[in-house]
């Protein structure tokens, strides 16, 4: 017991003296991400910043840590557009806008970068957007980047379509059906006319 206090204390100070990670930094230590809240002489906490989990870990059990505090990271996001979209017509909104988009997400560093057309659907055409920010910003800019990316499609009339669904059950199958029946019946009496 007085081995592992001891080995947590001499931890604790080799990640303060080291600078490893630091109050405020984003880290990956084993499978558990989240911000450093305090490294104290026996523990570190770290808060999930999701989840809003807390993990207290013995310094002596840190082994593997990956600090993202060190360089900006992307916080992307996507959203989907009707097939009628003009979509050069779209990329010239966002070029005149992106400027004005911007000074609504302090956080974000540099500017708005559009990736073009991510992905082809059933309904939509699904767009990609990012921008850097600091790791620990990175859910704060992801929600002003939707709500401005969200305002300038509305702004300029472009259509987000809601999900559709196609049911079909089996008394539409028969009533569909038997519709093609007349419809055939018709065109032979027809055609026998």
């Amino acid at each position: 017991r007085f081995q592992n206090i001891v080995a947590d204390i001499i931890a604790g100070l080799f990640i303060v003296f080291e600078g490893t990670f630091k109050v405020g930094d984003m880290i990956t230590v084993d499978d558990w991400h989240g911000q450093v809240q305090e490294i104290g002489i026996r523990n570190t906490t770290i808060r999930d910043l999701i989840l809003e989990d807390v993990k207290i870990m013995n310094n002596s059990t840190i082994r593997s840590i990956i600090n993202y505090s060190e360089r900006p990271c992307w916080s992307p996001i996507t959203f989907g557009v009707d097939y009628d979209t003009d979509i050069p017509a779209l990329e010239a909104a966002f070029e005149r806008e992106k400027a004005g988009m911007k000074k609504n997400i302090p956080l974000g560093i540099g500017e708005i970068v559009y990736l073009g057309i991510d992905e082809l659907s059933g309904s939509q055409m699904t767009l990609k957007f990012q921008i850097l920010c600091r790791n620990q910003d990175q859910l704060k800019v992801k929600r002003a980047l939707n709500r401005e990316v969200r305002l300038m499609l509305a702004r300029n009339g472009f259509i987000i379509p809601f999900p559709q669904v196609t049911i079909s059950t089996r008394k539409n199958r028969e009533e569909d059906e038997e519709e093609e029946i007349e419809r055939e019946k018709d065109e032979e009496m027809e055609r026998e006319e």
